[in-house]
């Protein structure tokens, strides 16, 4: 049993340095893209001019953004009596952020934030209810204002084939997902013949070649979720909560786009609620994409949406700052926590 857990672990470690090194790559691309037909100084002198206390309202925006997770997180452990605090469950949030941002589909997250949720006396069952809730909330909330930009913008944004191909499929891609986890939650069996049906039809068609491979895997993922379904009924204030704070996340790391509009000492032309729209419309369209953090097509869709409001001058520039503090930045304050956070159990360990 030993090897085998230890072969386990290993085969995990590979496939993290694997999705590492295509992160970084596709990071390098993209970067490469977007600038090669720009002015380095243009840029810099276009950040120079800025207003700071604008970009400094961003930088304040991403960091209630990753704090939001861990807002999530402490909710709901403290509602089921758990053993955690508001700076783990900061911790928490920051590691589940980290790794479904440098992973592909953004898998990586919940697996590693539960096992350091273990190793600090979470129990599985408490780890597997928030985690799970959080996702749900989290995307019901995307679903939500997906549709309002979608609904009051429409004429604006869907002007490229691809991307609102994307968007459409990123809004059906995530309401299937919460559909799931809703099933497994309150109909573990109806799941589980869904899954069994959908899985025989794939082989026959030679699109999934290892039966058993894909059920083991079904089973580890969701065999849990039927524990969360009395707590959902049983704390229905808890759950209108966990809304209320992704909401909130969701709009300060939206909100982050138009504070560096605002930067450049724009007056007038582009409201409020056109950047948050753009900004939605983007991670809709970006985020069943399996790649991590949308690297690369978020650039791409941020950039062709940007020219309706910046023109072709400073583009480059203006979604360099928004994706450069809504993404890099909280995956800096991320990583620099989940560092911290390893160190300290690596010193609980030696003592």
């Amino acid at each position: 049993m030993g090897s085998v857990k230890n072969e386990d672990i290993k085969e995990k470690k590979n496939r993290y340095a694997l999705s590492m090194l295509f992160f970084i790559a596709l990071v390098g691309l993209t970067f490469y893209l977007l600038l090669k037909d720009c002015d380095f100084y243009d840029i810099v002198d276009a950040v120079k001019n800025a207003e700071y206390k604008y970009l400094i309202l961003s930088v304040v925006m991403a960091v209630v953004y990753v704090s939001g997770e861990g807002q999530c997180l402490s909710i709901i452990i403290k509602s089921l009596k758990g053993k955690s605090n508001k700076v783990l469950c900061f911790i928490y949030g920051c590691i589940d952020f980290y790794f479904c941002a440098v992973t592909p589909s953004a898998t990586g997250g919940q697996p590693v934030a539960a096992y350091y949720m273990a190793k600090d006396g979470v129990s599985g069952a408490t780890s597997t209810i928030a985690l799970l809730l959080n996702t749900i909330h989290y995307k019901l909330v995307l679903i939500v204002l997906g549709l309002f930009a979608a609904l009051f913008k429409y004429e604006d944004l869907f002007v490229d084939f691809w991307f609102t191909f994307m968007f459409i499929f990123g809004v059906i891609a995530n309401i299937l997902t919460v559909a799931v986890c809703l099933t497994a939650i309150f109909s573990k069996s109806l799941l589980d013949k869904i899954v069994n049906k959908s899985v025989n039809l794939f082989v026959r068609m030679k699109i999934i070649r290892n039966r058993r491979k894909v059920l083991m895997k079904y089973d580890r993922q969701f065999s849990d979720y039927h524990t969360s379904a009395k707590y959902i009924k049983d704390n229905p204030i808890v759950n209108i909560k966990l809304f209320l704070v992704c909401l909130v996340q969701r709009l300060a790391l939206f909100s982050i786009a138009f504070f560096v509009y605002k930067s450049f000492g724009a007056e007038g032309g582009a409201t409020f609620f056109d950047l948050l729209a753009i900004q939605v419309a983007v991670a809709m369209a970006v985020d069943s994409l399996p790649l991590p953090g949308g690297v690369g097509a978020a650039e791409a869709f941020t950039a062709q949406l940007f020219t309706m409001v910046y023109g072709s001058g400073i583009v480059a520039t203006a979604t360099l700052l928004t994706r450069g503090i809504s993404y890099y930045f909280c995956l800096l304050i991320s990583g620099v926590f989940l560092v911290g956070n390893h160190l300290r159990h690596v010193k609980i360990k030696k003592c």
